[in-house]
């Protein structure tokens, strides 16, 4: 971020500031990493879903927030990048790892949302609403 201009920088504190709280360190703590996280993975691939779109290919966008019960990480830190490749490949699966019903349920919805896509070019089928980015 030092390379960003002043106005920039103001317009970035602005924007995620919670300006009712705007002294609470913890509030402005977890500004920081959104911003961080905004940055650095958010923004990207918008940027990248937009390019394609632009060039008329057909995108699907989905933000992942199951934070896994058997997550090692604090609970502050919330769904970390990458959380979902074990619901990809179908850990909440396997019977003998810690994982509740729910996640079994979205591992299974995930597999076949990515199986349905890499068929069809669709990850659902038409009865279910996915608008394309």
């Amino acid at each position: 971020f030092k390379n960003f201009t002043r106005l920039e920088r103001d317009a970035i504190i602005f924007q995620y500031t919670d300006w009712e709280h705007a002294n609470d360190g913890y509030l402005n703590q977890k500004m920081i990493g959104d911003v961080v996280g905004d940055y650095f993975f958010i923004c990207p691939t918008n940027h990248f879903a937009q390019a394609f779109a632009d060039h008329g290919l057909k995108v699907y966008y989905y933000f992942f927030t199951q934070r896994t019960s058997t997550s090692l990480w604090g609970e502050w830190m919330g769904v970390m990048h990458g959380d979902e490749i074990e619901y990809v490949f179908g850990h909440p699966l396997n019977m003998s790892l810690q994982y509740n019903a729910r996640e079994r349920d979205l591992s299974l919805r995930i597999m076949q949302a990515y199986s349905k896509f890499a068929l069809t070019g669709k990850p659902v089928s038409d009865d279910i609403n996915w608008p394309i980015y």
